[in-house]
């Protein structure tokens, strides 16, 4: 017994304040594992099972191998014990997505990115790389030089020799050159894979002597090298490259209309340059000489033929050979811009039924553009695919279409894409599209952003809101959007309809935080955490409060989400040392085995692991006797007064909303009643039926 007002609302007061606090995770029971904030750890996060264990994934995308920041991945096993050791999976250069890896291609590092699958092991399965292109300086280049004794003074030969090679891209994935020497007969110098950087090459080339010769045989020399050069460290897919030096004509020249058919069969481009030493020093008419060596040169002979006046003059025709043997800086035919190889592939990934979705924010002159990977192959599509939504005239603003990628699943089960590009004309764009394996790409409708530098479009969060396998709303972010001074965030709220457009029906409602926030740089989408069968969405503003970060919690329900939050957690809340905590978040896994899935967050130089508690419903009754007070009638007696009596009778029932394990309840709170640390039995037998004696 206890003293109550009489006012009969006071229980429903109590219920009513509760209920302004309701929540689902747990704030005083949480796992911060560290790892180092160099390293960027933390970054991501991503729940996954194998072997029967499960695991949490942390990036670390700046971590080194070596002298190299390749970046890497964490295994960290997802438990109850108080302290975790992580171990790094060592994926090294082949990193999990890498959208930075380069590789040398010319003069130029060409970032077209990288993923690496790995198996249920954490083992490297396979590369994936759609936008990775051979270098235009893939070639396989065989030098036939004329050494006979006509060739004077052999020192300048040399030094063109060692000049032009000096010129060449020579190491893997470039250049490989090997060197065929003839006269009367032929020598092979060197072979195409003996030497795998420029200064070997050199070296090589500055012992080369002079093995003389009574006789120019240029054809035999030319065909030994087609049939034997090419093929001794000859590359499969490289480009095939002859460069032909001779200072007369051909004793054998009745076989060069065969050797240069079977060339051209091979599809080998012949440089051919005719040294006129010989000719002017005895004042011989080069006019049939020249001839030949045009004859030996590809067309166009304005690309392929050069004539120099003498041995001395090679040095002279270094520079303009080197430029038209290979083009630089992967530009296109007309020399107007990047295609692919500054795509930046893997920059976001999506898993679909038949690949991968790649996002490729720098493709096209940084336009974006979405790949797709397969297993019967590569889907590019073209430029043009885009040009509608994304015209020539702003491409200099570089759209980053691919910043993310993602899909739905139609009324009818049809699979759709999504990409946003939060750059495109400075407010941003979300594109709804089919990708077809042929690489035909058809845009079916665009969402645009409402405000300059918003970023719009730079997380997308489709959302199946009753699990029937339809998607019902797409959660679009804009984490740099400016409200009331600050850069405080915005996520927008569209609705899908049967016809698969998007409608836009209202934002998302935060706290009146006036920072910048950045909410919306992480969203996830949850299981249902209340009981009602609608799933939950969790948004994150790593920025919040001075940079140590927040998320926020929304239900989901029949009509949609509900704008308002449930459940703010702040980093300050948690530990004092979190920063950027939302940055992050994935949900799908029950780690501490309660029936309940719970959430994973990264931070930075850290990842945030947070229990979701039950919840219950609490139903509640107040009966008195008698039903009428007779204020009169004094029938108690209390500290020396009477008074008048009566008994109130108050059931509380409890309707569990998620499964619940009888030897754990956790923190209850629905219909606003906190009920901590008793077990549900105790509980039940505590509140269901309580006498209370109220005094007047």
């Amino acid at each position: 017994d206890f003293s109550l007002s009489i006012d009969t609302h006071a229980s429903w007061l109590i219920i009513t304040r509760c209920m302004q606090h309701c929540f689902n995770f747990d704030t005083k029971k949480y796992k911060i594992i560290e790892g180092s904030k160099e390293a960027q750890f933390g970054y991501t996060v991503q729940q996954h099972e194998a072997g029967g264990q499960k695991w949490l994934l942390v990036g670390a995308p700046f971590e080194t191998s070596g002298q190299h920041q390749t970046g890497d991945v964490y295994k960290c096993p997802m438990n109850m014990r108080a302290k975790t050791n992580c171990t790094r999976l060592n994926l090294g250069m082949t990193k999990t997505c890498g959208p930075l890896w380069s590789y040398e291609c010319g003069s130029s590092y060409y970032s077209t990115g990288i993923c690496s699958r790995v198996n249920e092991g954490f083992k490297f399965s396979r590369t994936i790389a759609p936008a990775f292109q051979r270098c235009e300086t893939y070639m396989d280049i065989v030098i036939v030089l004329d050494g006979s004794n006509s060739i004077y003074p052999w020192y300048e030969v040399r030094d063109f020799l060692v000049n032009i090679l000096q010129k060449f891209y020579i190491g893997p994935g470039q250049i490989q050159v090997g060197v065929v020497q003839y006269g009367s007969r032929v020598v092979h110098e060197f072979a195409l894979n003996d030497f795998r950087t420029v200064e070997e090459v050199v070296e090589a080339a500055k012992t080369i002597d002079q093995r003389g010769g009574e006789e120019t045989r240029t054809a035999l020399g030319i065909s030994v090298a087609r049939t034997e050069g090419f093929k001794r460290g000859g590359r499969k897919g490289a480009k095939k490259v002859m460069l032909v030096i001779t200072d007369g004509e051909s004793h054998d020249s009745p076989d060069l209309q065969k050797v240069m058919e079977d060339c051209n069969a091979d599809n080998i481009t012949t440089y051919a340059i005719a040294v006129l030493g010989y000719y002017n020093r005895r004042g011989i008419n080069p006019e049939a000489f020249l001839k030949e060596i045009k004859y030996i040169a590809s067309d166009p002979d304005e690309k392929h033929f050069f004539n120099v006046t003498d041995e001395s003059a090679l040095k002279d025709i270094v520079d303009a050979l080197g430029e038209r043997i290979f083009s630089l800086e992967g530009m296109n035919p007309n020399g107007t811009g990047f295609g692919l190889q500054m795509s930046q592939a893997g920059f976001s990934s999506h898993i679909v039924e038949d690949g991968i979705l790649v996002g490729a924010v720098g493709a096209y002159d940084w336009n974006g553009a979405v790949l797709k990977e397969t297993r019967h192959g590569k889907v590019i599509p073209s430029k043009s695919s885009y040009l509608e939504e994304f015209p020539e005239e702003l491409k200099n603003h570089g759209a980053y279409l691919g910043y993310t990628v993602n899909s739905v699943v139609s009324a009818k089960g049809k699979r759709i894409y999504l990409s946003g590009a939060p750059r495109f004309n400075h407010t941003g764009k979300v594109i709804v599209f089919i990708l077809k394996n042929n690489g035909n790409l058809t845009i079916l409708q665009s969402l645009k952003g409402y405000q300059i530098g918003s970023y719009y479009g730079s997380e997308l969060a489709p959302l199946d809101i009753d699990g029937d396998g339809v998607t019902d709303y797409l959660l679009v972010a804009a984490p740099m959007f400016f409200s009331k001074g600050w850069e405080r965030g915005n996520v927008y709220i569209y609705k899908m309809t049967k016809r698969t457009l998007f409608i836009l029906e209202g934002s998302l409602e935060i706290s009146d935080q006036n920072q910048n926030s950045r909410f919306g740089s992480a969203m996830a989408v949850i299981p249902d955490m209340n009981g009602d069968a609608y799933r939950e969405v969790v948004v994150g503003a790593p920025l919040e409060d001075n940079h140590q970060g927040a998320i926020y919690l929304f239900y989901g329900q029949l009509s949609g989400i509900q704008p308002k939050y449930r459940q703010r957690i702040s980093a300050a809340g948690l530990s004092a040392g979190l920063q950027y905590f939302g940055r992050s978040i994935h949900g799908m896994m029950d780690v501490n085995e309660d029936g309940l899935v719970d959430l994973a967050v990264g931070a930075f130089g850290a990842a945030v692991l947070i229990w979701f508690v039950h919840v219950v419903r609490i139903q509640t009754k107040i009966t008195f006797e008698p039903e009428k007070i007779n204020t009169f009638n004094k029938d108690c007696r209390r500290g020396g007064k009477d008074v008048t009596c009566m008994s109130s009778i108050v059931c509380l029932g409890l309707d569990a909303r998620t499964p619940l394990q009888s030897h754990r309840v956790g923190t209850f709170c629905q219909c606003g009643l906190h009920l901590q640390n008793q077990t549900f039995r105790n509980e039940v037998a505590h509140v269901a039926s309580s006498r209370f004696r109220l005094e007047i």
